[in-house]
């Protein structure tokens, strides 16, 4: 039974990048709220499942995507996840690294290494083969004793989680560049990451 239909919704589009959520490829949502000023209505949702098309040059409806939701009281956030999409592309490659600060220490006259920091450069790339701009978020995660320093506004979503979202121009490459600093062995202090 349909509960209802709004040919006029408002919403947004994110792309989400979340490696141990959706897998190695960027994930579409549509983003919005359970209010009249986004033309729902003025009741709670229903469990039930989401449709949605998109109109076509013919005159017709194409399929974009479906999901089971659960009940969803008034002025909640909806999100509909319409899988990835194959003119996204995203990309992380490392640049650089070196190791420093090595602590030593001495066994039945013998030395070893057992803590040391490392530095690497890394870049991710997303490419947006679209005709429109998209706005991108990415989340990624970086264990240990971490410190994080990137040109791009970024913050923490957790002790181990950054997060940032930019805007990618219609067919336009964005870098986003970073530095991590990983405290390893007896030079790491405890398990958080810090941006600097």
């Amino acid at each position: 039974m349909r509960a209802l239909q709004s040919l006029k919704m408002q919403f947004r589009i994110v792309y989400r990048m979340r490696t141990h959520q959706y897998g190695p490829r960027p994930v579409r949502f549509f983003l919005w709220q359970n209010d009249e000023a986004h033309k729902l209505g003025d009741a709670p949702l229903p469990d039930g499942r989401v449709r949605v098309f998109r109109r076509n040059a013919s005159d017709g409806m194409s399929f974009l995507g479906e999901q089971q939701i659960r009940y969803v009281p008034m002025q909640a956030p909806v999100e509909i996840n319409l899988g990835t999409d194959d003119l996204v592309v995203y990309e992380s490659r490392k640049t650089g690294s070196e190791r420093f600060e090595f602590h030593f220490r001495v066994h039945n006259n013998r030395e070893y290494v057992d803590g040391w920091n490392e530095r690497t450069k890394w870049v991710d790339t997303i490419r947006n083969y679209r005709d429109k701009p998209i706005t991108f978020e990415l989340h990624r995660i970086w264990p240990g004793d971490v410190e994080y320093q990137s040109e791009v506004a970024t913050k923490s979503f957790d002790y181990r989680t950054i997060e940032t979202t930019f805007d990618v121009g219609a067919r336009e490459t964005f870098a986003y560049p970073c530095t991590v600093l990983t405290r390893h062995g007896r030079n790491q202090k405890q398990n958080r990451l810090r941006i600097r």
